[in-house]
């Protein structure tokens, strides 16, 4: 899904983003910082294969798929996720992505309030939903 990301008044297309900022060799998440306000942050995410379960204790999250295919896990269901949907996992919600692609899974994430890195908790998933990755 070629296009522009909009983060204040510059506009950035997001492959020159990823090209920019590309995963290593043996990276499996990498996040670029496109913007921090107080009330919100916008990150482009790289994915090579997947993310561990984990929870965000105090930010919504707001997910655009830019590229990519794949799993959205959550504690009831499952969401497939292709280039062009958007998903709100809200704060306390456990879950995971998992790239069915054969490149990285690139999104536009917004957390609400700003980001700061420091909120993903790892946890255990016991709960999963059937025919979970």
């Amino acid at each position: 899904m070629p296009g522009v990301v909009y983060v204040g008044p510059a506009a950035h297309r997001w492959e020159e983003i990823v090209r920019a900022n590309p995963l290593g060799p043996e990276e499996n998440i990498k996040g670029v910082v496109l913007s921090n306000q107080p009330s919100v942050s916008h990150i482009i995410v790289q994915i090579r294969d997947r993310e561990q379960p984990h929870v965000h204790r105090t930010h919504d999250a707001t997910i655009i798929m830019l590229r990519g295919r794949g799993r959205l896990v959550l504690r009831e269901r499952i969401v497939p996720m292709r280039a062009g949907d958007t998903v709100l996992i809200p704060r306390g919600e456990p879950h995971y992505y998992v790239n069915e692609a054969t490149e990285p899974t690139v999104a536009l994430a917004m957390f609400t309030p700003s980001y700061d890195g420091a909120d993903a908790e790892v946890v255990p998933f016991k709960d999963r939903p059937p025919g979970s990755p």
